[in-house]
């Protein structure tokens, strides 16, 4: 079986070029999930990139060898957006993209046996979540603006589309693993049935789209008003509430080469990309991401429990209202998985903003500082009605000591004994 090259140039699954896998300009691919109808917890540890992807995936959660074989393969591609990147700041980002995928993927593998238990199928869920989130890597992203501007020249809407839409393939990032995953089938041995459930995993994980959340406002606005969706499948959900976990906490870690202790998570993964890509401001990133994630996540994973007890939002009741969901949201599992979000908030109340007009803003204050920067508008709109242009001038103190770099504010926040962690 050939492995997908590394080449950023090569392996652009051909279903993204198919009749019917990007059928229209604005909205989201058919390929959605909606075409088909004790102790502690674990903390994750950062993964070495040196490894093997064929070693991060030895033990007894994979009990089936072609799923095994796909997850290197996606792994694969992940690597390559770090080997490819155009620039650091591209590097930085596909390396936090892929950590992100890979601390989800240990915490799978570390509690295999209480999620089968739970009646989820391990190895769907490892293979959707490996493929998700493939479509951030710079390559995927070119190559899905390629095939909506062929697809939308063909319709003789070519504008809906443009070469520099980074930020809408972004959103719509979920199409190119299906549209990978579509395409690699025949090669693993998948049938229809196994496709589609891979594919309700990987569909619709950065949700609910709240309307007041980052991922609601965006994703409506890039996706010509569409709206997004909701997990319709119990691996679906847990990988939802997984990505949504990752997406707001911050994990200590401890370098076991320099001995160095830090955060990690996907708060940081983000702040990376905000920095480093769009020029934020450390304040901005603080407010923005570390705030906002912090205060999303959690409310995200509570109206998907009650949209799946009530069958409300998108959907029917008769279709949503399964005892499988309850179990999920009810278990051990999930519950160890909050604490993290509770963590990160205490975190979060050490940190400050200096603004301006020297008046120092906090945690307590995220809705009158996230109105201020204009967070709450999306990303295609300026920032105006009195909020701030572009922010320079305000600073950010962490247990009142100001700090002015990232690494340095997260190795601040890690500064706390072991045993509170």
């Amino acid at each position: 079986m050939t492995q997908a090259s590394l080449s950023p140039a090569l392996g652009v699954p051909s279903t993204l070029r198919r009749k019917g896998a990007i059928s229209t300009c604005a909205s989201p691919p058919r390929a959605h999930a909606n075409s088909v109808q004790a102790d502690a917890p674990r903390r994750p540890a950062e993964p070495l990139l040196a490894m093997s992807p064929t070693t991060l995936f030895e033990g007894d959660a994979i009990q089936d060898s072609r799923y095994r074989l796909l997850l290197v393969e996606a792994f694969q591609h992940y690597l390559s957006h770090i080997k490819w990147a155009r620039n650091a700041g591209a590097r930085l980002t596909a390396t936090e993209n892929l950590r992100h995928v890979q601390r989800l993927v240990q915490v799978i593998q570390a509690h295999a046996a209480e999620l089968r238990s739970l009646a989820i199928d391990v190895e769907t869920l490892l293979a959707g979540v490996a493929l998700s989130d493939i479509g951030k890597g710079f390559p995927a992203m070119q190559a899905l603006i390629a095939a909506k501007r062929q697809a939308c020249g063909a319709n003789g809407r070519d504008q809906a589309w443009k070469e520099t839409d980074f930020f809408k393939a972004f959103m719509n990032h979920e199409a190119y693993g299906i549209s990978l995953l579509e395409a690699r089938a025949v090669a693993y041995d998948l049938d229809p049935e196994e496709v589609s459930k891979i594919r309700r995993v990987i569909a619709w994980h950065n949700g609910p789209g709240l309307r007041d959340s980052w991922w609601g406002q965006n994703y409506t606005a890039q996706m010509g008003g569409a709206r997004y969706g909701v997990p319709d499948s119990p691996e679906g959900v847990v990988h939802t509430i997984l990505d949504r976990v990752d997406g707001g906490s911050l994990y200590r870690h401890v370098d076991e080469g320099s001995g160095e202790t830090t955060l990690i998570g996907g708060p940081k993964k983000i702040a990376v990309e905000v920095i480093t890509r769009d020029g934020d401001t450390l304040a901005e990133a603080v407010v923005g991401v570390f705030f906002r994630l912090s205060r999303d996540a959690r409310r995200q994973i509570e109206a998907l429990q009650r949209f799946k007890r009530t069958g409300g939002y998108m959907g029917s009741a008769s279709q949503t209202r399964e005892a499988s969901y309850d179990l999920i949201f009810a278990s051990a599992f999930v519950r160890d998985q909050m604490v993290h979000l509770e963590r990160t908030r205490s975190l979060m109340s050490r940190i400050a903003v200096v603004l301006p007009n020297g008046a120092v803003k906090g945690w307590a204050d995220r809705r009158e500082l996230l109105k201020l920067f204009a967070v709450g508008k999306v990303v295609s709109t300026s920032r105006e009605g009195g909020a701030m242009l572009h922010d320079t001038a305000s600073r950010v103190l962490v247990d009142g000591v100001v700090t002015h770099r990232l690494d340095d504010l997260l190795a601040a926040l890690a500064a706390e004994p072991a045993s509170d962690w």
